[in-house]
């Protein structure tokens, strides 16, 4: 069972806008975190934007197509940080460890 969808986090701070993943991206959450993110990348066009991943518990596939259609979006290098171990192993075994730094 999902958890509840709560409003997306985030924090503006010396041209860097930093976006507060959270909970589980799995299909139940994705459709309205996408329209949260692009939302908020597009209050601030003029910002490196930074996704910090500390309370990311679980992502499916559909979060992972998430991350890949915003790393597309964005023209300049995609970075996640602070992910777990469970979560930054997955990255990798899907190859999404080149948006990490």
């Amino acid at each position: 069972m999902s958890e509840e969808i709560k409003e997306l986090k985030t924090k503006l701070e010396k041209g860097i806008w930093t976006i507060y993943l959270e909970g589980e991206i799995n299909k139940n959450s994705v459709e309205l975190l996408e329209k949260q993110i692009f939302a908020s990348i597009g209050t601030h066009p003029n910002t490196l934007p930074k996704f910090y991943g500390e309370g990311i518990k679980d992502i499916s596939n559909e979060g992972l197509n998430l991350l890949k259609k915003i790393k597309d979006m964005i023209p300049i290098r995609m970075k996640i940080q602070n992910v777990s171990n469970e979560i930054y192993d997955l990255l990798i075994s899907t190859g999404f460890n080149e948006i990490m730094i």
